[in-house]
């Protein structure tokens, strides 16, 4: 496969002159050069040394070449190094009259390229020429292979270097998107008319997501109590237009109404065809004038739910995402906030006294929550949310709390109190107290005689005295992040307002979106940290660096960004029992007191076995893990938490990576994610240079395929008729490709099959992901037709059954030696019968008449001495006698029991299972469903291998107990043999013996299936199935 180069850096093409001028000197040619493939697929000159000629030069400057033209070209088509000993006269290759003029004015004869290979792909290819021909020898074809790879390897570190650089550019516009949120919240919240928060609200989202312009208005019930667009804005190439009566249209329309239907952000990638919301005639016709897009919206949500809505558009598609709604939400909840402030100050106009206090405490606010949001560090954070608070409402006692869902608990942050130790050393549990409550009910309580209340916790080591209360959750968002709790102490003096209660409620608000985005930009920070680390270390290993290094590397991130005292990696040893002890370790080094891990036991040990991520926060002390001696280790080291992941290659697992902290509860479930990740770029490491390897052998071998496929390729529409058919078509069918281009596809169907081919594309058109095989004749232009085999397989454009394609496979020889497959094993086991039959004449019957015959050599000689003896001689001649006959008719029966025919399997096998335990006194016991009779064939062949199978009991099970069971298992007929005997192993039987090999030949005849389950010491059980109809 090619792919485009990425655009050369000066370092880049330095490096590619000084690889062709390296080239042309160790290969002792005239010259050299270098081929990229563009975004068009086609081959551009690059570099090249050697070149004297100016005509030569100036072709070469603009020469361009499809893949696949010349021997650059072929080489590149190929992914291999090609030669050519004299290419002006060799026909192997494509020519181009350009092209070959160069080689003409530049006397290139002898001519040699190497394909530049990287990841799989070919980016171009380097090669030197000779005015000699034959002048390039083995040892400097390798010599060039060498140095193609080099220059393979560069460029693909060039475009590893140029996505990194963009990743940076990413990260860096989202930091200075969060600041200029910050700045923007500071500005919205100093407006005070509704239409001006609108506008700038709608610039701003505009700017900061790159549209090309938007709409922001206010959501409002007309007289029939339907909700329509109010006032609001447009933007439209910079200019700022207020909505027109025509802009009142119902808001169950567009982005932005579905935005306000489910109270989420939300956007399409192209609005006109996008149908998963409803359209209106005249926003389509503005959408079409304007060139509109991409949408996204996002709703302005109030107490009660949307009060209107923001929406941006693009003029490309695809122009906004999941990061752009996060970033026009919290806009939108800004201005959301700064519109109901804005309606709770017209409502406290009630009250001149009220409003000048809410003022005074407003300015504050303004004032405090500039510095709030231009405040990053979560502690520094919440030192303003107590000073500011303290500002504008004066208290005693305040109290932070974080709610820790995974472990039920309101953890305390921070505590200014006389008491603030025993304060911070209580975590509140669920459901206890009033806090609780708050954060449950997502509801702030005032409580001014809170001694009084029973709710109320009593903190151990604080004293009972009368205070008043306010306890505010923190809400960020659709989620609550905590709670702020003040306190007054005394009675009815320091009793707290109304006016306190929703100025307390307020400063939450704001305090809660500080909150949020100190966290919010803590976490990018440390994600961009880990990012840019796995980043390197995947930057090491794309450069085939030594993969030591590589888990040195992740080691040392795992210990840094997991905030760990120690990481280590363990290699899985040999057998898998065990892990060996630490390969690499940070930040120190692997100890000689460091110890192997078992599988199954410890953090290692469990997170080897489930394959899966595995931590604790106190190790020593968690019963969950099984513990071993390695635990002296670990608590002589101080350790607590504990978390492991496995490294786990493709088809093994390779070792383990864990990490320790002598503090509990250090780890939670983002940190499993991110050491699953350096778990992962460690595993790549370890296995990449093996993989490397059955990648060129699997790329290898995939070509061959290609290049020697039997099968011809086509593709038809939705109406069944072809659009493309390969070259192969003519060569294999003598049917020329234009001849059927455009009609449909039972153009291919003989008349005996085209209803299964009709059949076949129905199924396909009910289900396209399904692939169907169907058999057709297919008729040849000279009148014969062509047994074939095509696969089908559906054709989906953007969820959508666009078609079909697949292979057509001439398999008329296939079916002609299956043919005689089956007859020579019919003879094969028929031969079989044969030798299982002279194995029984010779081990029953025969041992039989030679011991008759003994017995009468010993009745001569007592005829005359001891005729009383003789008489017992008769006897025994008698017995042996009646033995013989048995197992004559035994075998007689075996040939072709006559009950088969009349009474059916089930009692054929009865009949035989009584004769076998009469004789052999193995107990037996035949356990049948009633079934419908099958075919004769597919009776005899279950016969054959029940017979078989309880021959095999006698023979080689030393068993006691044998159980026949016939079933029936959906459209098939089972049967199964299970014995108590000492099993085998199925996969150790030695050549010639026939037993299993006749079973599988007979229950292949009839398409049936042979299952054997056997283990030394736990008996054996065959089981063969067949179809009920058997043709």
């Amino acid at each position: 496969m090619t792919r485009a180069a990425p655009r050369a850096e000066p370092s880049t093409h330095a490096m590619l002159e000084r690889a062709v001028e390296e080239a042309a000197r160790l290969l002792h040619a005239d010259g050299a050069m270098v081929y990229l493939v563009d975004d068009a697929s086609q081959m551009r000159f690059a570099v090249g040394a050697g070149i004297r000629d100016p005509e030569a030069r100036a072709l070469l400057a603009d020469l361009s070449l499809p893949v696949g033209v010349g021997l650059f070209g072929h080489s590149v088509a190929n992914g291999e190094v090609v030669v050519s000993g004299d290419y002006q006269q060799d026909k192997r290759f494509l020519h181009s009259a350009v092209a070959d003029r160069i080689v003409r004015k530049a006397n290139m004869r002898s001519m040699a390229a190497a394909p530049l290979i990287a990841d799989g792909e070919v980016l171009g290819a380097l090669g030197a020429y000779s005015s000699r021909t034959d002048d390039f020898d083995e040892a400097e074809i390798a010599l060039l292979r060498a140095l193609a790879e080099h220059a393979a390897t560069a460029i693909a570190n060039t475009e590893l270097t140029e996505r990194l650089r963009h990743q940076a550019d990413e990260l860096a516009r989202r930091v200075d998107a969060q600041r200029t949120l910050a700045e923007m919240a500071a500005q919205l919240t100093s407006l005070r008319d509704p239409s001006a928060v609108l506008e700038q609200t709608l610039q701003a989202a505009v700017r900061l997501l790159k549209g090309h312009g938007g709409q922001i208005g206010m959501v409002v019930a007309d007289d029939d109590g339907v909700m329509r667009w109010g006032d609001g804005h447009s933007l439209v190439h910079g200019d700022l237009v207020p909505f027109t009566k025509d802009d009142h249209t119902a808001v169950d329309e567009g982005v932005s109404g579905r935005a306000v239907r489910e109270g989420r952000a939300t956007w399409t990638k192209d609005y006109l065809p996008d149908i998963s919301f409803p359209h209106e005639t005249n926003s389509d016709a503005i959408a079409r004038r304007l060139g509109i897009r991409a949408v996204i919206a996002a709703p302005l949500l109030g107490e009660d739910g949307p009060i209107g809505a923001i929406g941006v558009y693009a003029e490309a598609p695809g122009a906004f995402g999941a990061d752009s709604a996060e970033l026009l939400g919290l806009l939108a909840d800004q201005a959301a906030i700064v519109l109901i402030n804005a309606r709770l100050y017209a409502e406290a106009e009630i009250s001149a006294a009220r409003m000048a206090r809410q003022v005074e405490a407003q300015q504050r606010l303004l004032h405090i929550n500039q510095r709030l949001l231009s405040t990053l560090d979560p502690a520094d954070v919440l030192e303003l949310v107590a000073d500011g608070l303290k500002s504008v409402v004066w208290y005693d006692y305040l109290g932070v709390y974080r709610v820790e869902h995974d472990e039920g608990l309101l953890r305390p942050v921070l505590a200014r109190d006389r008491n603030a130790e025993a304060v911070l050393g209580f975590p509140i549990p669920r459901g206890q107290g009033v806090t609780w409550w708050s954060v449950e009910h997502r509801q702030p309580a005032l409580l001014n005689d809170a001694l009084s209340d029973a709710r109320v916790i009593r903190i151990p080591g604080t004293p009972d005295e009368e205070e008043a209360i306010i306890i505010v959750p923190l809400i960020s968002g659709d989620e609550v992040i905590g709670a702020l709790n003040i306190a007054r102490r005394g009675g009815a003096e320091v009793a707290f307002t109304d006016a306190d209660f929703e100025l307390v409620q307020l400063f939450a608000g704001q305090a809660a979106i500080a909150i949020t985005n100190a966290r919010l930009y803590e976490e990018l920070r440390e994600r961009a940290d880990a990012q840019r680390s796995l980043s390197e270390i995947a930057a090491q290993i794309a450069a085939l660096h030594d993969p030591h290094t590589v888990i040195q590397r992740a080691v040392a991130d795992a210990a840094r960004l997991l905030r760990a005292d120690r990481a280590q990696i363990n290699l899985a040893l040999d057998g898998g029992s065990h892990l060996d002890r630490p390969i690499a370790a940070a930040p120190t080094p692997p100890s000689p007191d460091d110890v192997m891990v078992p599988v199954g036991s410890g953090i290692a040990g469990m997170a080897a076995a489930e394959k899966r991520v595995r931590w604790t926060g106190d190790y020593l002390g968690d019963d969950a893990f099984p513990h071993d001696e390695g635990d002296a280790r670990i608590e002589a080291q101080g350790l607590h938490s504990m978390m492991a992941a496995p490294l786990l290659g493709p088809d093994r697992l390779l070792g383990t990576i864990t990490v320790q902290a002598t503090s509990t509860n250090a780890f939670d479930a983002d940190d499993a994610e991110l050491l699953k990740l350096l778990a992962d770029q460690a595993a790549i490491a370890l296995t990449n240079a093996r993989l490397y390897a059955e990648v060129e052998e699997s790329e290898r071998r995939y070509r061959h395929l290609v290049d020697n496929s039997p099968d011809i390729v086509w593709s038809v529409d939705t109406d069944g008729r072809f659009t493309f058919l390969s070259d192969s078509l003519e060569s294999r069918t003598g049917w020329k490709p234009e001849q059927l281009l455009g009609q449909r596809f039972t153009v291919l169907s003989g008349a005996t099959t085209i209803e299964a081919a009709t059949q076949a594309w129905k199924m396909l058109r009910a289900e396209p992901n399904r692939e169907q095989r169907v058999r057709l004749d297919l008729p040849l232009p000279d009148g014969r037709i062509a047994q074939t085999e095509v696969a089908i397989t559906g054709t989906l454009i953007d969820g959508k059954f666009a078609g079909a394609h697949g292979s057509v496979r001439d398999i008329s020889e296939r079916e002609r030696l299956e043919g005689d497959l089956r007859s020579q094993a019919a003879e094969l086991a028929a031969s079989g019968e044969r030798a299982h039959l002279a194995r029984e004449l010779h081990d029953s019957v025969t041992q039989a008449l030679f011991s008759m015959g003994l017995t009468l050599r010993s009745l001569e000689l007592l005829l005359d001495t001891d005729p009383t003896a003789a008489r017992g001689k008769l006897g025994e001649l008698r017995e042996l006698q009646k033995d013989a006959l048995a197992e004559m008719r035994t075998l007689i029966f075996e040939l072709r029991p006559s009950s088969l025919e009349s009474d059916g399997l089930v009692q054929a096998l009865r009949t035989h299972a009584t004769a076998v335990q009469r004789r052999t006194g193995l107990v037996i016991v035949v356990d049948a469903e009633p079934i419908d009779r099958l075919t004769l064939t597919a009776e005899d062949a279950l016969y054959r291998i029940g017979q078989e199978a309880l021959h095999n009991v006698v023979k080689h099970a030393n068993a006691s107990n044998t159980t026949i069971r016939i079933v029936h298992d959906g459209e098939r007929v089972r049967l199964s043999v299970t014995d108590d005997g000492v099993g085998f192993d199925p996969d150790s039987v030695p050549r010639g013996h026939l037993g299993l090999i006749g079973m599988r030949q007979r229950v292949d005849l009839v398409g049936g299936e042979l299952m054997v389950e056997s283990l030394a010491g736990q008996g054996t059980t065959i089981a063969a199935s067949v179809p009920v109809s058997v043709e």
